[in-house]
Order: C-alpha cells, then structure tokens, then sequence
C-alpha cells in the first residue's frame, strides 16, 4: 500500500511540475544605433502613465543586449529602456491577455549630441553633481579634452553637460565602469591614481550613425494588438523625434523659434484612421490617445478631432492613466468647461485607475480655485493629500492647489532684494512698486522654458511700457551661460537676475519653486494677480491683456 501511495505521490508531483501555469515574461534583445549591444542598459518596468524615476522593477541587459523580466498579470504597463550613450526610450505595454508574455528587439538611436564641443562641462563627485558649478575642460592639440581633479576615494564618478542639444547630463566617453543614474542616463566611473583623476573626453569615441537616427522595435513574441501598438507608438516617436530635430535646426539658422511650423497633418491622418480603422480594440484607443497630443486647438478640425477622441475613450478608459494630467484639457477642449467639470464630478468616482483619478481631482481643484470656491478647492486638497500622496506624478500639481500657499493670487509677493546681471545695480519688490510685472523663474537648460520665449518677447514689445516689465530669474550654472543664449537665440531685453549661492536656495524657498518655468504676474501695489499656466502660450496675452488693456 504504501509503495502504490509512493507511486501516485511521485506522479502527482511530476504532473505538478510539468503542468504549471507559465510564467508571463518580457524578453528580448537591446542593441544600439550602431547595431551594437550597448555599454550598459537596462529595462525598467512602470505602471501605465508613471514616472521612470521610480520603476517596479529593472532588469540589467546581458553584454550581448539580452535581457528577460518577469512580468505580473495586467494589460496595461510601460517599458523605459535606458542605455549608456542613447536616448532613453518609453514604449507602451499593452495586452489583452493580462497573461501574454512579450518578446521585443530594440534598436535605440543615439545621444543628440552638439557639433561644438568648446562648451562642453564636466561634473562629478567632487561637486556633489552640482550643475551651476561644473567645471571646464582643457582642449588638447589631438582634438581630445582633459580635465584632472584631486580625490581622496579610490575612484570618482562624473557626468558631462552640454553634450547633448537636449541639455540632460549623461555619460563621458572615458570610463573604467558605468553606473545608472535613476533618471534615464548614465554616469561614467574612473580609477583614481595617486589621489587625481585623469579624465579624457574623446568625440572621436562617441555612438554616432550617418542614416537616420531613429529607434526601432520588432515583436518577435506577441499578438496582433501588441503589434499593432507598437506599430502606432514607433510612428509616433518617429515623427515627434523629426519635428525636434526641424526645431532644432531651425534654431541655428534663425536664432529662434519664431515663425517656426512643422506640418502634423499626416501624422495626424495615420491616428485619426487607426482610431476609426484599427484593427483592433486597444489599437483603437491607443491611436486615439496619441492623436490627443498631436491635435492643438488652434487647429482647424480641433474640435471633431477631440469629440472622436473622448467617444473612443471615455472617461473610464484605463489608458488615460499615460495622459493623466491632460485628460480634463481634452475633455474641456471638446465638451465646454462647464460641461466637462460637471462630467468630472459625476464620475469622477468611478475612474478605475488611480492617477487619472487624482489628475481629474486635480481639475476639478483648479475650476474651484479658479472660481473663488475657497471652500472646494480646499476639500479637493485635503483629499488628494490625504489619499493620494503616494503618487509622485501629481505632487507639484497638489501643492498648486494648497490654500495656505504664500505665491498665490492675492497674496502679496514676499519681499526680496536681488544683484541685477551683470550690474552693480539691485532690484526689489519695493523698487517695482507702482508697476505690475511678470517674475519668470526660468533656465536656458529647461526646454519648456526656452519654449516659452516666443510669446514672451511678443507679450514684452506689446506692453512694455513705464507700468510694466518682465523680470527672468536664472537657476543656470554660470552667468556665461545666459549671456550665450541671449546672443544667439533670444534678446530677452528685460531685468535679470542670476541666482547663485545663498540666494538661489532662500528665493526656492520664499518664491515655493519646486519646477521651472515658474511665471507670477504682481500688480502695482505688489499683490500676486496671475501664476503658472495664465501666464504660458497663448493664455499670456489674454491674462496681460485683461489687467493692462489700459496702461499703453
């Protein structure tokens, strides 16, 4: 008896263990823009719609680019892929069997890097990566760069800035080892010899192709709606990677965006027909989701192209969570504000992912502020701070909403007493009495930013005036870098001021500076009358016009 209660046992165990349920994975190969696996990368895994800087989980790519992730159960994820000497890439994962594992080969393209390396800086540990003090290099008679610094460790990591067009910090070109730095790219690591690091920037050395240098994915592994999403997504980048780079080289034959169009109608027609055409469900919804972004409301067909967008996507569409924090625009956009905010309070409850959630709370927060109803918005606050705090994605727009914030519409704007740029002359709130003026925390680094200037110089020419001025605040590392914008790119022919040391760290603070760009407008008598995004794009003009339609 007990030799057959053996045998079944065994067999039982042996069925078990052939017969388990498969594990759901992701896989695949990652290669670089020269068709070579990279240096280091690496896949990190995110719910649909967070930040990268905080993924689930992050798989390490083997040196021949391989790498495999297992997976929990879900339909909606998205993949950061990093890799030294590339740009990061963000890609959708989205499945209708929450059970489906996924292979994928990915090509990244490379760094954007600069043709003039004379204004390339270096910093490191040394610095603590402080980027307002990074330092020089010396150029050397083969082409090379140099710079040694003194350390006491045993090895120093560092990175470079103005490398890249974008303006992020990444990987130099000399290393004994890479490391990643929780934010999309890489720091470079070498050994210390007799308490100095030698470090040797070589452009002859960096990633660079000659054909076009655009990211690619193949599934290998995975349905045809995984296919299909890829399909969208891909020619989505693409497109949005050439309208960066016509901007940018834009901008070095103008001096400035001015004037500058890129034409997305047929972008545009490819969404508008997965939308209607797709062939599948969720190739439906994610082609309208990226039709969202491609659509502005100073298009001609703006309007039916939003109605289509909410009709393929509801409120309660699980894939607003990757646009969580314009979802309400878009509704607003097609529906009316009133009627959009009435939408909002109706079922709001019943949005299944938690950050669309909070995003429409979010909303629904600004109307109230917006309205006067105090009383509302401070419930939404409390709310959202209470039971959403663990969403970092939302963190800076929740503090907006704060009543007891000081930089807010009728407060008065805290007193400070600032050097001018390249002067020995100071401004302060008290010398600005009598005069309303735009406080613009801003950095020639911060691509929204630089984005900003257009409209700017064009709200400057038309109002400048004995009652009103801009007043730009630079968080930049250096004042040459400011002084090299202003030559080539933008006048900006308004105050200045170069926070640095003490002062950059107490205005932070007194001004809540928690993200650049950052516009106030303060009236004549020093009370704060606009903040934020009535004071950005087109909704500049329409603020400035309301207070100084009289003052020219």
């Amino acid at each position: 008896m007990r030799k057959i209660l053996f045998f079944l046992l065994t067999i039982g165990l042996f069925w078990a263990c052939n017969h388990q349920p498969e594990v759901k994975t992701l896989s695949g190969t990652i290669i670089g823009a020269d068709g070579k696996a990279p240096a280091l990368a690496h896949v990190h895994l995110l719910h649909l719609g967070s930040q990268p800087y905080n993924p689930l989980k992050t798989v390490t790519a083997q040196k021949n680019g391989h790498f495999s992730m297992p997976m929990p159960q879900g339909n909606y994820w998205q993949i950061y892929v990093t890799a030294a000497d590339h740009q990061a890439l963000l890609l959708p994962l989205l499945t209708d069997d929450p059970n489906e594992s996924v292979a994928l080969n990915i090509r990244l393209a490379h760094n954007p890097y600069t043709k003039d390396f004379s204004q390339v800086h270096i910093t490191g540990d040394w610095n603590r990566f402080d980027f307002s003090s990074a330092d020089s290099f010396t150029k050397q008679a083969d082409g090379t760069y140099l710079f040694e610094v003194e350390s006491p460790a045993d090895t120093v990591a560092y990175q470079l800035l103005g490398l890249v067009t974008d303006g992020r910090s990444v990987n130099g070109t000399d290393y004994d080892h890479l490391v990643y730095d929780g934010g999309g790219d890489y720091k470079s690591v070498v050994k210390v010899v007799n308490n100095k690091a030698r470090i040797v920037f070589d452009p002859q050395k960096l990633v660079r192709v000659t054909t076009d240098n655009y990211p690619a994915v193949t599934v290998t592994k995975g349905s045809e709606t995984v296919k299909e999403v890829y399909e969208i997504a891909l020619k989505n980048k693409t497109f949005r990677q050439k309208e960066e780079a016509a901007q940018i080289n834009y901008r070095k034959t103008h001096g400035n965006v001015t004037g500058f169009v890129f034409d997305r109608l047929d972008i545009k027609r490819y969404l508008s027909q997965k939308t209607k055409n797709g062939n599948t469900s969720l190739g439906k919804r994610f082609a309208a989701l990226m039709l969202a972004g491609n659509t502005s409301p100073r298009d001609e067909d703006a309007k039916s192209i939003y109605n289509l967008i909410i009709t393929t996507l509801p409120l309660t569409d699980e894939l607003w969570a990757a646009e969580a924090m314009s979802c309400s625009y878009i509704f607003e956009e097609a529906l009316g504000e009133e009627q959009a905010q009435a939408l909002f309070k109706k079922e709001v409850k019943q949005i299944p992912n938690r950050l669309t959630q909070a995003g429409i709370l979010v909303s629904m927060g600004r109307y109230a502020r917006d309205k006067g109803n105090v009383e509302t918005q401070r419930s939404i606050f409390n709310n959202l701070k209470t039971n959403y705090a663990d969403l970092r994605e939302i963190a800076y727009y929740v503090a907006l909403l704060n009543p007891g914030r000081r930089i807010a519409k009728g407060k008065q704007v805290p007193d400070f007493t600032l050097p001018q740029l390249n002067s020995s002359k100071t401004i302060s709130n008290k010398k600005l009495l009598g005069k309303y003026y735009i406080m613009d925390f801003w950095a020639t680094w911060c691509g929204p930013c630089v984005g900003e200037m257009p409209k700017m110089h064009e709200a400057y020419k038309k109002y400048k005036s004995p009652r009103f001025t801009i007043l730009s605040l630079s968080f930049d590392r250096n004042k040459e870098a400011i002084e090299q914008f202003r030559k080539k790119e933008w006048k900006m022919p308004w105050l200045h001021v170069f926070l640095e040391g003490g002062n950059r760290d107490t205005i932070s603070k007194e001004f809540e500076v928690s993200g650049i760009p950052k516009p106030i407008l303060v009236d004549p008598k020093g009370k704060i009358v606009a903040t934020e995004g009535e004071l950005r794009g087109d909704d500049l003009d329409v603020t400035l016009a309301k207070f100084l339609r009289n003052e020219r």
